[in-house]
Order: structure tokens, then sequence, then C-alpha cells
């Protein structure tokens, strides 16, 4: 029971991870009460966050609900908790209640998990809900017996009903109950991650199941009662109603991606995260308002797993981390409340993206910082399902009409080689140089650096980075260590003909990852471009191998393993990558880079680049707060998901890369575990400690790295609009070339 404890943590954990992010000045739930009265000038109202003690015994909180005047949550219970491991029935999960401010929680002790049908060990609580009687409903299961139970409860946690609900897995594999509603009417709603939703009339009997090829997230319940499941359709993300009396599914509404969506309150349906924002979405309006910005509330929003908004506009979150040891559960409560109004000189952030770990080095900023404030403008909430690029456009627009924040936080999508052309950029060598905490420029990996560098000026600088290069068996590329797009049409001659270089992909696909070498057709100083030559011809000419229209899609192992697909374009972010792709082509792998006529051309990629533009007033207190985000020790103890730049951080990196699990077995034999999973596409492998080998690997990739990955969305959209001609055999490669030749001219003289 223990083992599979520990198995069930694991998968909540995986679960909640996937949801793939002090005061505030913003709008607040239409639920509470408006602020009359006169406050001094000096004061403003915002929400404040309070943290609230939960018993030790609380390992994993599974769901937070509320009735009346008390707030109730479902919990696993940490170590001895649990009761004697040796007992007949240690208990594994509680039910708690407490006040809405947290205080007097107490445990229900008439609440006990249900046995399996042997009594040999209790079943798993994996969600539970509140009807309006003010009942509990519960689900229970244990996936490898195949048994699962639908409860209902009295208020002290006494069963009332206990239906077995065990065909529901019948003819099913890998069946998982991840979340439940009631909607007020009497019907109990189960989501299964892998399948779509069943429910249940009061009665603990199956009304009717609407089955789904999507994954579903959660269960949301609208203010009006209607429940809808959060449905992740990648790249789409989409609320689906159901509909009890037609017995089926409703209507769907789109909506902006987001680790999490909850339930709704008053004029909003739902309430939905992206990590650094809390937004407010009104169906009958098809609009979104945003509640409030985690950092302004000094809070992560990142790990948010669950929000409660109160009858009186307060709001209950938790969250739950898994450190690999244990999971620790934090409860907030924020409310509404006179704060000082700031007084601190603001700097604004701008980003495409806010990721956490620089979310979380902005609020340690802002927590020490007694004369300056970080504030964040996140442009991928101007981002719409119709066109996923709309923030990086305005985010552009804004920054060459001279609407510029102090900070840009960049990632290659970001043309900063247009910026620093227009002198918006700050040098940041001096800074670096004489900044002894941070031991200058030879305390980062120098071919990082190097690959930054224009015209011996350092304009941006990041914590971590990543390599984007080609893998392939070595097999097929042999010894290369560079090739061209000559060589490319020689490969695919040596195999059957409908072989396709990568997976999966089409002409424009293949357009936009193999024109890494972007730089050398346009030269934003001079303004000059040279798309109409030979080389980016022959590029055409290769985009122009793969199919239009995206072939039937199959998983990427199967292909490559098969030799009907002979390479993958990747980021290598850390150690670890290599066992990937070896259990991927289930032989040994090479990289060898992007083709380019002078040969191989592998990038440095970065998604937290960070420059101080030229209009900052106060770039001392810029670089104070870059100059924290680069260091080793934060470099170490933040979620940076990539490698460091800091050497000293590198090797640590490293070195805790290369340390392996293991235990002694029965026999007295040391057996090594896995540290981790490792995933690409559907492809999903153990991961064990990294070997020497691998990390001799990344570094002999780095050496060969020279050039940094950037591309203008604007210029690369202007190539695949008219390399479509071309695709559509509307006209030729070198007529094609020079309509873009014209094209991307009159952009880049108009940009100048």
């Amino acid at each position: 029971m223990k083992t599979q404890l520990k198995t069930a943590v694991l998968i909540l954990s995986i679960a909640i991870l996937f949801w793939a992010f002090s005061g505030c000045e913003r709008g607040k739930s239409s639920d509470a009460p408006l602020q009359t009265n006169t406050m001094p000038s000096d004061t403003v109202m915002a929400y404040v966050p309070e943290y609230i003690s939960l018993p030790e015994e609380i390992g994993f909180i599974i769901n937070v609900c509320f009735y009346e005047d008390r707030l109730y949550l479902a919990a696993s219970l940490e170590g001895g908790a649990a009761g004697d491991i040796g007992a007949e029935t240690p208990e594994y999960f509680a039910i708690y209640k407490m006040n809405m401010d947290g205080s007097d929680i107490t445990r229900l002790e008439d609440y006990k998990t249900a046995a399996l049908p042997d009594d040999s060990q209790s079943l798993f609580l994996t969600a539970m809900s509140i009807d309006p009687d003010g009942n509990f409903w519960v689900i229970e299961y244990d996936s490898l017996a195949s048994v699962y139970y639908l409860r209902k409860l009295d208020a002290e946690g006494g069963e009332l009903l206990r239906s077995d609900i065990s065909y529901i897995a019948e003819g099913r594999e890998n069946t998982y109950i991840n979340d439940m509603m009631t909607d007020g009417k009497g019907n109990i709603y189960l989501s299964d991650f892998n399948f779509g939703v069943y429910v249940f009339n009061d009665k603990g009997i199956k009304s009717f199941e609407a089955n789904s090829s999507s994954m579903i997230n959660n269960l949301v319940r609208f203010s009006d009662g209607t429940v809808a499941a959060f449905i992740l359709d990648i790249p789409d993300t989409l609320l689906r109603t159901l509909d009890p009396e037609a017995k089926g599914w409703g209507t769907d509404i789109p909506i902006a991606y987001s680790p999490g969506v909850f339930s709704g309150s008053g004029e909003y349906d739902c309430y939905y995260n992206d990590g650094s924002c809390l937004y407010g979405y009104s169906s009958a309006k098809r609009e979104s308002t945003e509640i409030l910005s985690w950092l302004d509330c000094n809070m992560d929003g990142s790990g948010l797993t669950s929000l409660t908004v109160l009858p009186d506009g307060a709001m209950v979150c938790f969250t739950n981390r898994f450190d690999g040891e244990k999971t620790a559960s934090e409860l907030v409560l924020l409310e509404m409340r006179a704060v000082e109004r700031e007084t601190r000189t603001v700097l604004k952030l701008a980003c495409l993206r806010l990721d956490d770990y620089i979310q979380s080095a902005v609020r340690k900023f802002n927590n020490e910082s007694k004369l300056y404030k970080i504030e964040v403008v996140d442009y991928s909430q101007y981002n719409t399902q119709e066109d996923m690029s709309a923030g990086y456009l305005k985010l552009d627009t804004e920054i060459i009409s001279g609407n510029i924040p102090d900070i840009i936080c960049a990632d290659r999508m970001l043309p900063v080689s247009k910026y620093i052309a227009h002198g918006l950029l700050v040098n940041l060598y001096p800074y670096l140089d004489k900044d002894s905490n941070l031991g200058g420029r030879n305390a980062f990996i120098p071919e990082v650096l190097a690959a930054l560098e224009t015209d011996g000026a350092l304009y941006t600088i990041a914590p971590g980075f990543s390599l984007y290069t080609v893998i392939g068996s070595a097999d097929v590329l042999g010894e290369k260590e560079s090739w061209t797009y000559d060589d490319i049409f020689e490969l695919l001659r040596q195999y059957p003909e409908g072989t396709q270089l990568t997976p999966n992909a089409t002409a424009k696909d293949a357009l936009s990852l193999l024109s890494m070498n972007m730089d050398k057709y346009i030269n934003w100083q001079t303004g000059e471009c040279r798309f109409n030559d030979e080389n980016f011809i022959q590029l055409l000419e290769l985009a122009g191998c793969f199919p239009v229209s995206p072939p039937v899609t199959e998983d990427y192992a199967t292909q490559l393993r098969d030799g009907r697909a002979l390479i993958i374009t990747d980021t290598v972010r850390g150690f670890f990558d290599f066992q990937v792709y070896r259990a991927m082509f289930q032989r040994d792998v090479s990289c060898i880079g992007f083709p380019s006529e002078s040969g191989s051309d592998n990038r440095f990629m970065l998604r937290k680049g960070l420059s101080i533009t030229s209009k900052c007033e106060h770039k001392e207190a810029a670089w104070e707060f870059i100059s924290f985000v680069i260091s080793e020790e934060y470099q170490v103890e933040g979620a940076l998901y990539e490698l460091p730049t800091n050497k000293a951080a590198f090797e640590s990196y490293a070195d805790k890369a290369m340390q392996s699990n293991t235990y002694i077995n029965e026999e007295g034999e040391v057996v090594e575990y896995p540290v981790g999973i490792g995933s690409l596409g559907d492809f999903v492998v153990d991961i064990y400690a990294a070997t020497k080998e691998d990390v001799e690997l990344v570094r002999r990739l780095i050496a060969d790295t020279k050039k940094l990955a950037e591309q203008d969305l604007t210029v690369l959209k202007i190539i695949q609009e008219e390399a479509l001609g071309y695709f559509n055999d509307q006209c030729s490669a070198s007529d094609a070339a020079s309509i873009i030749q014209s094209r991307v001219s009159t952009y880049i003289n108009e940009q100048r």
C-alpha cells in the first residue's frame, strides 16, 4: 500500500505539473461588496495574502470546498499520521473542516476510506465535492485492482451511500478519475483524464457518459450551476459544457491556454490562471477581465492547483509541490484590505510569457528592495486562439514606436538585432565587468557570451540556455560534423521515396526549422537583405520536398525506428536529454547542427534573455535585478529547467545530474532506480543518472555552437506566405525568392 500511495501521489503531482505559473490594485470579484468608505490618500484597496497553517500530518491537498460558513478539504496524510504501517487498516486520507479564515481546523473523525472487497487494504481518495444539502461526495478507487466506489457522506464523514462503479473501467486501460463536481440538481460528474466524463444521479446510478478523444484536465462549475470540462486539445484549449437533459456534451467555449481553470461566481462563469495573472471569464460577454496580478499579491501563481471564491469575494488558493521527498501543501486566503500606496520607483519589465524562474526573481527582488519595484507587463495576454503571435506583434510595435520598458525579457521570437540597430539597448559589459559579486565576464560560459555579442558589445544576457540542433542516429549521420543543403538532398536520395527527413513535418515547418541562419540574409545595421541569392533559393527547394498539408500523424519514435523518418530537431536543455534520444532511436545518436552553405550551424536558444533599454532612467537598479537573476546562487536555487550560463552553476548541475538513486534489495544488492521521467512528443522513458559521456557530449555541443537562434516573426511570416506559391507549383523557387526579397526589404526599411 505504501508503494502504491507514493505512486498515486506521483501521478497527482504529474497531473498538476501538466496544468504545463504585494496587494493588487486590480478589479475584484463581483461577489465582493463595493468599498464606499473614504480612505486616506496614502492607502489603496488591494488583495493581501494570509498563509494558513495546516497540521503537519497533511501531505497532499486533494480538494477544497466550502459550505455555508465552513471550509472543507480532502488530503492525504503524511508519514506516521497514517497510523501504524503494520496495522490491518491504516488510514492514508482524511477530510478536515475549518472556519473561513482558516482557524479551528479539525478532522472529520467519522470518515474512513473504503476497503477493497477482500479487506486487504483501503482505497485511494482522489476527489471530493459538496452538494447543496451539505453532503460530501467522494470518489475512491484502486486502479490496479480495478475497484471504484462513489460514496455519499454526511456532515461528519459518515457513509450514507456507497455505489460500486467499477464497471466504468471495464475494457479500458489507464482509467484515471482526476476530478468530480456536483451541479446542485442531483447530478454528480466524474472526469476521466483519458476518456471523458461520467455522470451519476444522487442514487449513485450512472446516467450517461460523454466520451472525449482529448484529455480532460479538470471540471468547473459555472456561476449558474452548469458543469463544464476543461479540455486540453493541444495547442487548443476549451471549456465543453455538459447537458444532463440531452445526456451528452453541450457547447464549446474556446479559452486562452491556461495551466488552471476554476469554478466561477457572480458575473464570471469561471476563473483561469496563466501563471502571471488571474482572470474572470464571462461567456455572455465572451470576454476576460483581469482580477489580480500574482506578483502584485507577492505570490507565486504558477503552482496554483485550486481556487475557490467565497461569498464575500475573498479567495482561497492552494498549491501542491512535490520535491522528490515529500509533498508540500500551502493554503492561502486572499482578502481585500487597505494597504499603503506604493512609493518606490517602478521599473517596467516586458516579456512574452512570465515563467516561474523570472516570476520568483521579481518577487524576491521586490521583497528586498526598499527603493525599486519591478512591474511586469506580460504581452502573452494579448494572444488569441486565432493569432498566437498577437502579443509579440504588440510588444515589437510598441518598442519600435517609442513605448519602451526599462527591461526586456526576450526569447528568440523578439528581433533583438533590430533593437540594437536602433540604439534601443544598453551594452551590459561595463556593468558585468565591475560586478564583483558575479565575478565579471570570466564567471560565465565564454561560448554563450561570444554568441550574444554584437561588435564586441553585450546587449543581452541570460541565466540559462539550451542548444538547438539536429539529432539523428549514428547509422544515418555517420561521422559527419557538418553538412550543407546538398548533403541533405544526397541523404534523401539514399532512402526509398516517401522517406521523411523529420517526422510529420510540412513544407512550412521545414522552412521555419531550416532557416536558422536568417542572420545571413538580413543586416539590420545597413538595412540590406539578400533573399534572392542561390543559397536561399536552395533552402526553398529543400523545404519544397516536404508535403504542403500535414501528413497522417504518427508518433515520432515509430517512424524513426522504422527508418521512415531520419532526423529530429530539438533543444538540448540538460544532461539527461541524450538518454531520451537514444531510447527513441534505439541506437547511438549524433548531433550535426543545421545545414548551411558553410557547414553545420548549431544555435544557442534563450527563453530568458534580459536587456536594459536605453530609455531606462535607473540603469544601475535594472542591473541590480539582472545581476541577481544570473547569479550562481539563484541559477542553482531557481526553477531554471535549462543549462546555466554561470560556470560554477553549470558544474553544480553536472555533478548533481551524475548522482544516482539506489537502494539495497532483499538479496543485499545495490539497485539503481530512475531519477525521473523524460519525454519527447508522446514518447516517454525512465531517466537514470547521467554518465560522464553524456556530460561530455553537452560540453562538446557547447564548444561547437557559435551563434544565437533569433527570428523576426514578421519576416518569417512574409517568407512562409510567399513560399506557398512555390510549394503549390504556382511559381518557381527563384520567383518566390524575388518576391520575398522585395517584401522584406520594404519591411526592413520601414522599421529603420
